[in-house]
């Protein structure tokens, strides 16, 4: 029984360490329609948000690899970023210009 419970206690405190908190923010022409906070777990995508123009999800790799995706409805595309988020540069962009507007969806540890 106490195998069970100190399993059970060391599982519970591994999974937090696993997860990476970010704070992401999706920019439609520099202002800001939303910022979130998510928490990721390894090769699962996690929901960022979604506007009027985008909805946004990250993903994280097992080498502190990032993927941020989003799927732009009013021009039909879908958009990726990919990249580490380590020290110093704890900072992850996607970013699209087109000609009636500029989306940056920026995330960070």
């Amino acid at each position: 029984m106490k195998t069970i419970i100190l399993t059970a206690i060391t599982m519970l405190f591994s999974l937090p360490a696993s997860a990476k908190e970010l704070y992401c923010e999706i920019l439609i022409n520099d202002t800001v329609q939303l910022k979130s906070q998510v928490f990721t777990q390894v090769n699962k995508k996690v929901f960022i948000g979604k506007t009027e123009t985008a909805k946004a999800f990250v993903t994280e790799k097992a080498d502190h690899t990032f993927i941020i995706e989003s799927y732009l409805p009013n021009a039909d595309i879908r958009i990726y970023s990919e990249g580490k988020i380590t020290p110093p540069h704890n900072l992850l962009i996607l970013s699209y210009w087109g000609r009636d507007q500029m989306l940056d969806i920026k995330c960070r540890l």
